[in-house]
């Protein structure tokens, strides 16, 4: 049992508050729960987690919060991701091939298709893709901002 004194309260204070901090909130633990189980999209589990409406259409500030990664990381651990990763690239298939009845020819190869597909699901909920760049172009000129703006309060 720890004893609070004048001394070692802030140090407590601030531990207990970081502890807080890194805890994911109710609504978080319900959105993955529902990832994890129904999948579908992060929107749609955010309101069925009990998120409003115009959270949902915003699902990366769930999924950029603390709350949402160290869950993610209890689902979905980096090591296992990296251990399956590992394991899809190299486990074999075998396709066999017979002609009534009588075996012909076996082929080993990868399942590429699956492998893909798993792998691109997996990093995309744990969100280690990079965001989309987006390149804006066009010549602003801060005078006719400026002056647009001022045009606006005179004839308002």
């Amino acid at each position: 049992m720890v004893v609070v004194t004048p001394k070692n309260a802030y140090k407590i204070f601030k531990s207990a508050a970081k502890r807080m901090e890194c805890m994911a909130s109710e609504r978080q633990k319900k959105a993955v729960r529902e990832l994890a189980e129904n999948g579908g999209s992060k929107g749609a589990a955010m309101l069925k987690a009990g998120y409003s409406k115009i959270s949902s259409l915003t699902p990366k500030k769930l999924t950029d919060s603390k709350g949402y990664k160290e869950l993610m990381e209890e689902v979905i651990p980096d090591k296992f991701l990296t251990a399956k990763h590992k394991e899809l690239l190299s486990t074999p298939i075998k396709t066999r091939t017979t002609r009534a009845g009588e075996f012909i020819s076996e082929e080993i190869s990868l399942d590429v298709q699956a492998i893909s597909k798993g792998l691109d699901m997996a990093y995309k909920v744990k969100g280690h893709y990079a965001p989309e760049r987006k390149e804006i172009s066009g010549n602003l000129s801060l005078s006719k901002l400026f002056n647009a703006n001022e045009d606006d309060n005179n004839t308002g």
